[in-house]
């Protein structure tokens, strides 16, 4: 340590008279700077959410933790950006992204799991203490679980039965296990990254995608001349992530103001997307494309040539994984 001169302690004096005149020097207190990872694209209500999110805990750490949110997929696609690591790590995205280090996550996109929003969300709700020991697995601290939603089916044409699904070649995001679906139903999934799909739609490289109607429209997906088709049948809750070694080491009070009210948080995100998603339907025909609920006779159709994707899910997953999906099933 250097002594204490007469002039560092003139200068020290001098600074500490600062502090106490003009507050806290938040630039110098910083203790977690934090990079969320996302393909959330601007402009959506997951893009205004995570930023509010950025905002408050900025506030409620006095400047201690400093988030950055990174939207549209800027740090790599899902896979990519999950598998980051370091302190500074933090993410924002559906259990694909995970299904690498952690396959049974996956269990969260089973065909036809819930039957609606309110199932999907009291289950979720539910399995937030075996979620959390998942991921902790996989050094990951859950902050809070938000919503992404159910899946649209984006197609140059009507869906009305599962036969009109064989051969269309579906975007599906790299390492994602929803390729089985698409399988299951005859169809060709195609891995392409988020923040290229809409390119692979102008091109021709993909006929079709699968993704939440709102996500779809912020990423410029639904194009003139494609049908859109609402159902069951893919869930996505949004976990936001960081690392559990930056978590831990933590104080208290930075815990709290990092994870807040994760409930109240989950809450305010999905009503952000209940008001987006009643303008959807309006936003599609602006777009030039058409859109249906699909009827009982195809959801129907669907449950049936998919239930094999989750009996082999149960049969091949660790007993964590079946009892997340039971938990989930409950």
């Amino acid at each position: 340590m250097r002594p204490l001169t007469r002039r560092r302690f003139i200068g020290t004096s001098a600074a500490l008279a600062a502090t106490a005149t003009l507050g806290p020097a938040w630039a110098d207190d910083v203790e977690f700077r934090l990079k969320v990872a996302t393909v959330a694209p601007p402009g959506t209500p997951w893009a205004k959410q995570l930023r509010k999110l950025e905002k408050q805990v900025r506030e409620r750490s006095r400047g201690r933790l400093q988030p950055k949110i990174h939207l549209g997929g800027s740090l790599g696609d899902e896979k990519t950006s999950a598998g980051r690591s370091g302190d500074d790590a933090g993410w924002a995205g559906s259990p694909s992204g995970l299904s690498d280090s952690l396959p049974e996550i996956n269990a969260y996109e089973l065909p036809f799991l819930f039957a609606d929003e309110r199932r999907a969300r009291r289950a979720t709700d539910g399995a937030k203490i075996q979620t959390d020991a998942l991921l902790r697995r996989a050094r990951r601290k859950l902050i809070f679980t938000g919503e992404l939603g159910f899946h649209a089916l984006g197609t140059p044409g009507p869906i009305r039965s599962p036969a009109d699904l064989s051969g269309l070649r579906i975007a599906t995001p790299p390492g994602s296990p929803r390729g089985r679906i698409w399988r299951a139903l005859g169809a060709r999934p195609q891995t392409v990254a988020s923040k290229d799909t809409a390119d692979a739609l102008r091109r021709g490289r993909v006929d079709g995608f699968s993704a939440p109607p709102l996500f779809a429209l912020g990423a410029g997906w639904v194009r003139a001349g494609m049908h859109i088709t609402l159902l069951p049948m893919i869930y996505s809750p949004l976990f936001v992530l960081v690392s559990d070694s930056a978590f831990d080491r933590l104080s208290e009070a930075d815990r709290a103001a990092l994870t807040g009210d994760a409930d109240a948080r989950a809450r305010e995100m999905r009503e952000a997307v209940d008001r987006a998603n009643r303008e959807a339907a309006a936003r599609i025909s602006a777009a030039g494309a058409t859109f249906a609920r699909a009827d009982a006779a195809l959801k129907a159709g669907l449950a049936e040539r998919t239930a094999n994707v989750t009996a082999e899910f149960r049969r091949g997953t660790s007993a964590e994984g079946r009892a997340l999906l039971d938990r989930l099933q409950r």
